[in-house]
This record gives structure tokens, sequence and C-alpha cells, in this order.
């Protein structure tokens, strides 16, 4: 009957709208977790630079 095929697509609907969710949450999840490595990478970089100029100063000065 009509009734069936039509609850048989929207059931069908139904998973496909569950397994889009799912796909969109796990991308958040991944999206979330890159940014907090740059981040990480970020704070590392300024931490090089920081660094940098004071290994330079104290080796120029051991040259002395």
């Amino acid at each position: 009957s009509m009734i069936k095929i039509l609850e048989g697509k929207l059931s069908s609907a139904q998973k496909d709208v569950i397994s889009i969710q799912s796909d969109s949450s796990k991308k958040e999840t991944e999206i979330a977790s890159l940014k907090s490595k740059i981040a990480e990478l970020e704070n590392i970089k300024s931490e090089l630079e920081e660094a940098k100029p004071r290994d330079y100063v104290s080796s120029k000065a051991n040259e002395l």
C-alpha cells in the first residue's frame, strides 16, 4: 500500500538524517582538535622566537 511505501521512505530519510548528523559532529570534533593543535603550535613558535635572541646572545658571549 501507499502508506507502507511512504513509511519506508520516511524511515530511510530519518536514517540519512541521523547519519549526516553523526558525520557532522565527527567533523566538528576534528575541527576542534585541529584548532587546539594550531594553538599549541603557535605557543611553541612564540616560545622559540623568545628563546632565540637569548640563546644567540649567550652563545656570542661565550665566544668572547
